[in-house]
């Protein structure tokens, strides 16, 4: 909360923060990489979201309700939908678009719902759509292959949009699924990056996204690879 900047946003590399870089973990841009606010502002919002905290709900309504509203400001329309990449990459997308899916999860109450907060996940639901690969992927820009960890963000953004009400297409998952398959290390459930040479982290995501796609306990070799 203390990091949060005028504007509502976060930024990883704290000399843009407040404390102006005297505290520990900042991330300076390496080369030409920068991690974009909106990647920064999703996690930081999803931190608040996932301990209970709303717009609506707790200590740091005003925080959440900043952040929220500086990802609104921040969206590029498109016409594809909304876009929150800002000159980054697609994982500022599908973070933001993670959180934003959380908060009209968290603060929908039956048919009683923030509109402005549903246009906005609506279209960036579409946006993340459109800019699946053919293989099922995300890559690091909209239309490119892509890999487990990009993939990741955008799956599970657009699993929370779904719980919160907005439609998504069809085809989507079993093809965000057929991708995840291409890269198990058979006969494992052990998953790589872009291939399937596995690793600790590239597993672990996988997992829990075939535990959204509907895999259940009780497959041996499922089991294995969670334990």
């Amino acid at each position: 909360a203390e990091h949060q900047r005028a504007d509502g946003s976060w930024s990883f590399d704290l000399t843009l923060a407040p404390c102006e870089g005297q505290c520990r973990h900042s991330r300076k841009p390496v080369g030409d990489t920068q991690t974009p606010a909106t990647a920064a502002t999703g996690m930081a919002l999803l931190a608040f979201l996932g301990a209970g905290y709303t717009s609506e709900v707790g200590p740091y309504q005003d925080q959440v309700s900043r952040g929220l509203y500086y990802l609104r400001s921040v969206a590029v329309e498109t016409q594809f939908g909304y876009d929150w990449q800002q000159g980054g990459s697609m994982y500022g997308h599908g973070i933001a678009l993670m959180a934003m899916s959380e908060a009209l999860g968290m603060t929908k109450r039956e048919d009683r719902y923030d509109s402005d907060l549903y246009h906005y996940v609506n279209y960036g639901a579409q946006f993340t759509s459109a800019a699946q690969h053919k293989s099922g992927s995300w890559g690091y820009t909209p239309g490119s292959p892509g890999d487990t960890t990009i993939s990741g963000w955008q799956i599970l953004s657009l699993v929370g949009a779904r719980k919160a009400g907005i439609q998504v297409r069809s085809d989507l998952f079993w093809r965000a699924k057929e991708f995840l398959m291409s890269v198990r290390q058979r006969p494992d459930y052990r998953f790589g990056y872009r291939s399937p040479e596995a690793e600790p982290t590239t597993t672990a995501i996988a997992l829990v996204l075939l535990m959204y796609f509907g895999q259940k306990p009780g497959h041996t070799l499922f089991d294995e690879s969670v334990d």
